[in-house]
């Protein structure tokens, strides 16, 4: 488990308990607070007494916004489930990480600095979507039984509890306003936010660098918060122009960035383009022992690092032996190869490196190997890497066979019986479709605006506050209307179902598909399936196949799984 998840789980479980506790002193639930091992609860009729007096000040101005929302709520049930229709063809037909759908997990899928950003949004989102409800359930009559305040493991927020009876009874119109008035009051949320953000800067010429990738290309090189003004003279206008731009390059291609600092000073910095080694990557597919003996190990595991993997011995003071891939396994052909590269870990004495080298055996001519690696004058354990490309003038065909197998053949010489064991040998076969990589993060670079000037050292935190404010309300918003139980957007599909009069003994129900008892507690004869029940479970368990999907797809095609098992290894 990595250690900033764990010291998180730690901390968390640590509040939670020393909290549970000290309600149990003080029997805090004497106050009416709930206290629970992960969450809180306390319910005041503070709460009460404000969503009263907001819904009695304005009823006509709530009772117009809501009814607006309902249209609202409608297009973008409809919006969310085309939308979420479209992410998975997507994810089907052309995976890509913009696209991925991954529950928000505190802790575990969201950690550090963003998730203090997010607490705040959540919060207000939460208590908002509450209130909302309260105030369209109070401009039409209907009791608020209960509400206050609630917290879950590192959620915040509020909960009403309305009179269900009492909404059922309502006309539809008013159980519709009651059921829309949440998700309508996020997504208002979402667009004042997203108006704020938007203002608060404006585009600069140029694209900013937030962030440098350990050992990539760029470590070292080039600095963050620098904004790249050109690359290879051509000027920058934002960080899409940029992104477009680095995807012309291809592996081992300089590119030069002109930059300017924090100061204004403008600086040239030359960059050669590398590959993303965790995309490429692939296992030997088996080995030939020319000379010598296989002490321990296989071929298995050879991609992981830090564990000896294969221990050959000399024979008669020599060792010889060749790994073999085959390139067909790499989805190329060996025409398409453009470039080899491989990481190697060894260990062996100091003596058997100074005589020892590593060769491509060249199939059409073995007496005429290419020297791949030179180990002379080589300490033990040393993490080697090294490549051979057609700007070099090598015909990489020539050293793949007919059956499209590549041999890396290992020469070790010593005055005495040796060992020699291989920790990591990663091989990486590169086409003319091999991406550049350069290992940077770009966003576009910002210019402060009025707002953000009066703001000062605050603004960024609150653009990132806002910027969070408005994605989560946006989100939850649309995801809260789709047609799933419990979800609003069902009561709310629902609800065009049920016809407006109240049922006998004063009993309803916001769910036609659900069956009553009356007020002596007998139930009622189970209802007959119909042709309203049939169009309701189709367009559930349209959205539900939609939403899990998409979650579940995205988990799978970018092993976000991994996340998870984190936690527990």
């Amino acid at each position: 488990m990595q250690t900033d998840v764990l010291t998180f789980f730690i901390f968390l479980l640590l509040f939670w308990m020393c909290f549970y506790v000290i309600g149990k002193l003080f029997k805090l639930e004497k106050r009416g607070w709930e206290i629970g091992p992960l969450y809180f609860l306390a319910k005041t009729t503070k709460l009460n007494r404000i969503i009263n007096k907001i819904a009695m000040k304005f009823p006509r101005f709530w009772r117009v916004l809501w009814t607006i929302g309902i249209g609202f709520g409608f297009v973008a049930m409809a919006f969310i489930m085309v939308w979420f229709g479209i992410n998975l063809y997507a994810l089907i037909t052309a995976p890509q990480l913009e696209n991925a759908i991954v529950p928000f997990i505190p802790g575990v899928t969201v950690t550090g600095l963003p998730l203090l950003y997010m607490i705040i949004p959540i919060a207000i989102i939460m208590l908002t979507h509450e209130i909302a409800h309260g105030i369209a359930a109070r401009i039409d009559g209907v009791t608020v039984k209960s509400s206050g305040f609630l917290a879950l493991i590192l959620l915040f927020g509020a909960f009403v509890e309305l009179d269900e009876e009492q909404v059922a009874k309502k006309s539809r119109l008013t159980r519709q306003r009651i059921f829309v008035a949440g998700s309508f009051i996020n997504l208002i949320i979402a667009l004042f936010s997203l108006i704020i953000v938007t203002n608060m800067y404006s585009a600069g010429e140029g694209s900013y660098l937030y962030r440098i990738e350990d050992n990539s290309p760029s470590y070292g090189i080039l600095q963050p918060n620098e904004i790249v003004i050109a690359v290879n003279g051509v000027p920058i206008r934002d960080s899409i122009h940029l992104d477009i731009l680095l995807d012309q390059f291809k592996p081992f291609d300089p590119v030069n960035f002109t930059t300017k600092s924090g100061t204004g000073s403008i600086t040239n910095h030359t960059v050669v383009t590398g590959f993303n080694r965790s995309k490429i990557n692939k296992p030997w597919e088996s080995y030939l022992l020319n000379n010598g003996t296989l002490l321990s190990g296989s071929l298995e595991n050879l991609t992981a690092n830090d564990q000896i993997r294969l221990t050959f011995n000399s024979s008669n003071n020599y060792l010889n032996f060749t790994l073999l891939v085959n390139i067909s396994s790499f989805g190329i052909t060996a025409p398409n190869l453009t470039a080899l590269v491989m990481d190697l870990a060894l260990n062996a004495s100091l003596a058997n490196f100074n005589v020892s080298k590593v060769y491509l055996a060249n199939s059409s001519n073995p007496s005429q190997p290419f020297e791949f690696f030179s180990l002379q004058n080589l300490t033990a354990e040393n993490n080697l890497n090294g490549d051979i490309t057609r700007s070099a003038g090598f015909t990489l065909e020539d050293y793949v066979n007919g059956s499209d197998i590549l041999a890396m053949n290992f020469v070790f010489d010593d005055s005495s019986e040796f060992e020699v064991s291989i920790d990591l040998c990663n091989i990486y076969m590169l086409s003319n479709q091999t991406p550049g990589y350069f290992g940077i993060w770009i966003g576009n670079y910002r210019v402060d605006r009025e707002l953000a000037i009066i703001l000062g050292p605050l603004a960024p935190h609150v653009y990132q506050t806002l910027f969070y404010l408005y994605m989560f309300s946006l989100a939850v918003g649309l995801i809260n209307l789709l047609p799933i139980p419990p979800f609003d957007g069902d009561r709310l599909f629902v609800s065009l179902f049920k016809k407006d009069k109240p049922h006998l003994n004063g009993t309803d129900s916001a769910d036609p598909d659900k069956n009553q008892e009356s007020e002596d507690n007998e139930p009622k004869p189970k209802e007959p399936w119909t042709w309203v029940k049939t169009v309701i479970w189709s367009v559930r368990g349209l959205a539900i196949f939609l939403f899990l999907s998409n979650i579940i797809l995205s988990l799978i095609l970018f092993d976000i799984f991994s996340v998870f098992s984190g936690i527990f290894y």
